[in-house]
């Protein structure tokens, strides 16, 4: 069992709390670059696959990935990775706990 504390002024919250398990989740990374005209956008060199399995109450980097992928794509500034099409969720980061299996929409400026 994890459990995640953070600390402040003093007091001591509870964040989140895991229960130990080996089961993976497939986190898809879609490069949501089909929807506005723009080139495509392409992964970094050593990330060949769409997709990638997490194990449960995890983050990505625990899982041997490295740094979550950046992808490119010419004529824009890559924004994040985002459970939903725009960025209305909150963005995926290094700290992010995988709990489910999910899909990944890159979000996209104009330069």
């Amino acid at each position: 069992h994890k459990i995640i504390y953070t600390k402040r002024d003093g007091v001591w919250t509870l964040v989140i709390s895991f229960n130990d398990s080996q089961e993976t989740y497939k986190v898809i990374f879609n490069l949501n670059d089909k929807t506005d005209g723009g080139p495509e956008a392409s992964m970094p060199d050593g990330f060949d696959l769409p997709y990638c399995y997490i194990q449960r109450n995890t983050y990505f980097k625990q899982n041997g990935y490295g740094n979550i992928p950046v992808p490119t794509r010419e004529g824009y500034t890559f924004l994040g990775w985002y459970k939903t099409i725009g960025p209305t969720s909150g963005v995926l980061t290094d700290l992010t706990p995988i709990l489910s299996d999910l899909e990944l929409y890159a979000q996209w400026a104009k330069k």
